[in-house]
Order: structure tokens, then C-alpha cells, then sequence
């Protein structure tokens, strides 16, 4: 699990807190490894493919946190773009995608968003977070799933039971 770290006004991203909450919890057999990611369009793609060569996860989830959300959603998928007004913390605004589809699903959404008691979502956004799922989808081996969460964040004890729900029994 990743979660991006603190970007513009957002200085304490809930993403990072829950990501490093769950790291080296335990639900049903499964061990949740969590760990911060930059929110940079290429940093946080390095972060997350090296973590998964270190690791071997049966699956990845990503974290990023949705101000003008009220409630954590997961995402269906992304889509094959960037917004080309904001840049991230490296200064990078709008980098080219791979080449692939307009649109990439991602999985078990289902499962996980009725673990997790949350909503799905069809708009992962413009920004870094969509550009993380579309170039994970593309690029790993295992599922990979996003969850928005507001800035009231979301209880990690509540995730961690969702994770082995969903995971543990894979």
C-alpha cells in the first residue's frame, strides 16, 4: 500500500497517515506493508514499482486523498490523462502518458468498495493520483486498486479488516 505525501496546502496528507498506520498489520494471513509515495508523476510510479520488486504483494493499493470528497471512494479505473494547469512537486506539469487505451479498469473494485463499506467512483481525477493508477494498471503484475479518501481520512482498523477480507482469502 502507498500513499501520497504532502503536496500544496496539504502539508498532512491523510493518504501518508493511513498508509503508514496499516504498514506491518496483519488480517486474515495477510501482512499489509504501507509506505509513502511523493506526489510526483514519476517519483511516485519509482516508489511503487520498487516496492512491489522488494516485496512480491499479491496485490497494490494506492492512496490519495480527495479535499472535495466528503467520503473515501474506490476507483473504477483511470483514464490516459493529465491535467495541464498543476504541477507537481517537482514541478512537472502534464507528462505524457504510455501509450495504451483511454481507459484502464482496475480490480477487485467490487470487493474491496463493499469491504471497505465505501462507493465507487468513474473520475480518479486529472492529477497525480490518476496518473499513478493508469501507469500501475499498465505496468504491474498483480491488481491494482485506488482508494480516495477525504480529508478527514479514513480508520485504518476498518481498512485493515477490508484488506484481509478481500486479500486473505485470494
Amino acid at each position: 500500500m502507498t500513499g501520497f505525501g504532502p503536496f500544496d496546502a496539504i502539508q498532512d496528507n491523510p493518504a501518508r497517515s493511513l498508509a503508514l498506520a496499516v504498514d506491518g498489520a496483519f488480517a486474515a494471513g495477510v501482512e499489509i506493508r504501507g509506505a509513502e509515495m511523493p506526489v510526483s508523476y514519476a517519483r511516485s510510479v519509482a516508489v511503487t514499482v520498487a516496492r512491489i520488486a522488494a516485496l512480491s504483494p499479491r496485490a497494490v493499493l494506492g492512496v490519495g486523498v480527495a479535499a472535495d470528497r466528503s467520503a473515501a471512494m474506490i476507483e473504477r479505473g483511470a483514464g490516459r490523462r493529465v491535467t495541464t494547469q498543476r504541477a507537481d512537486i517537482d514541478g512537472v506539469i502534464a507528462p505524457a502518458l504510455p501509450p495504451g487505451p483511454e481507459r484502464l479498469p482496475s480490480g477487485p473494485v467490487v470487493d474491496l468498495a463493499r469491504a471497505l463499506d465505501v462507493a465507487l467512483s468513474d473520475d480518479a481525477g486529472c492529477y497525480v493520483c490518476n496518473a499513478w493508477l493508469y501507469r500501475m494498471l499498465l505496468e504491474a503484475a498483480v491488481p491494482v486498486v485506488f482508494l480516495h479518501v477525504p480529508m478527514s481520512g479514513y480508520p485504518a482498523e476498518r481498512l485493515v479488516q477490508a484488506l484481509g477480507q478481500v486479500w486473505g482469502r485470494r
